[in-house]
């Protein structure tokens, strides 16, 4: 029985007790198993009065009902507390539920929690409860120096914190009182039909003629360079016309599905000599494959995105369907397409329709065609995939 019941208890009992009873007083006998006096017990009652009251209380009964009230909210928020994980294990847990993420996203959320928990070492064992905005706000700025780190930061952050509340670890998210980082985005202007056509003609040598169906799925369907590295032949519906992007592959974790537009399509047959449907859509050492395609095609700097930004941009002028253009892009609001991916100067509607016709892919009397037919391609070539 609890020490307040057992008060009551008494209090209603009118019942004449031996007269050794009343030796020792019924507020001392109540609290013989607790260490505080009857005074500690009065100071504490009266400290949370003056804590928590608003209006003086005017009876015994609304005195009472106002601590036990107190009371039990504290004992809950008691408990609330003591139910959390310190900073470093909730870590560890959000890469366990995280698993079967890309190898690339783990790596990302451990470099930028582990130089928080560096940079700050009282997070490691600070209770994920107990992190304010105001910590969250220091420890990005102690950690990171530049805008877009600061920002990626900050999205990691948020995600972790609302790991922390669904599992119980903690009430609130502290990101969200707080403004994410804008970096100052770089300009990236889209290709003329004249560097598109190099660039093509380019990818119809021998030499370059593996890395030609990447390059015509970044330019006309928009996927993202890194995305276009992880996609497999079984991932692309001719039939369907559309490229499913699973959620393991997509940078931001969602699937989708893109459109495969006409110019697409005979791009594709036109270059997919084999598709295995296991095999990938790059061929071994991609990186340095596509990298001296691009050289060769005369493209002395080369911004990652010149392509995906190349199809945002001809898309638009041409389709006029920014919901639509969004979807493909695999974006969740229109915002970013405004603000970074659209640069519409130079580009006119006929150079928009050029882009998605048949005729941006005759090659150059300079390149000639090559020599390989649908179909057909040479072991060399196979070994080299």
């Amino acid at each position: 029985m609890s020490l307040a019941n057992e008060a009551e208890k008494h209090q209603s009992k009118n019942i004449e007790q031996p007269s050794a009873c009343f030796d020792i007083p019924l507020e001392s006998r109540l609290l013989q198993k607790s260490p505080l006096s009857p005074l500690d017990a009065a100071r504490l009652i009266l400290e949370l009065l003056e804590a928590t009251q608003e209006h003086p209380l005017d009876n015994r009964h609304a005195c009472l009902q106002h601590c036990r009230h107190i009371i039990q909210s504290g004992a809950k928020q008691f408990v609330k507390e003591k139910q959390t994980l310190p900073f470093k294990d909730v870590v560890e847990e959000l890469m366990l539920f995280k698993a079967h993420r890309r190898q690339r996203t783990l790596s990302e959320i451990r470099q930028y929690c582990s130089r928080i928990m560096r940079h700050n070492p009282c997070w490691d064992n600070r209770p994920l409860r107990h992190i304010s905005a105001t910590d969250c706000h220091e420890a990005i700025q102690q950690s990171f120096s530049s805008l877009s780190m600061q920002r990626k930061a900050h999205i990691i952050l948020h995600g972790l914190f609302n790991f922390g509340m669904k599992r119980g670890w903690c009430s609130s998210n502290p990101i969200q009182s707080l403004v994410a980082p804008r970096p100052i985005e770089q300009r990236i202007d889209s290709l003329s039909l004249t560097e598109i056509r190099r660039l093509l003609n380019t990818a119809l040598r021998p030499e370059h003629l593996l890395c030609a169906p990447a390059v015509g799925i970044m330019l006309w369907a928009g996927i993202r360079p890194n995305e276009v590295t992880r996609l497999c032949w079984q991932d692309i519906n001719l039939a369907d016309r559309s490229i499913n992007i699973r959620a393991q592959h997509s940078k931001t974790g969602g699937s989708r599905h893109v459109s495969i537009q006409p110019v697409l399509l005979s791009w594709l047959r036109r270059v997919s000599y084999f598709m295995l449907p296991g095999s990938s859509i790059v061929p071994r050492a991609w990186d340095k494959r596509w990298r001296h395609l691009r050289r060769s095609a005369g493209f002395k700097t080369w911004k990652p995105d010149s392509l995906r930004h190349s199809f945002a941009s001809y898309h638009l002028k041409h389709f006029r369907d920014l919901r639509s253009l969004q979807m493909e892009m695999g974006h969740s609001n229109a915002e970013l397409l405004r603000t970074r991916y659209l640069s519409m100067d130079g580009i006119t509607s006929r150079a928009a329709a050029q882009f998605w016709g048949q005729k941006i892919m005759k090659p150059s009397p300079a390149t000639g065609q090559t020599s390989t037919t649908a179909g057909q391609t040479s072991p060399a070539a196979i070994s080299n995939w």
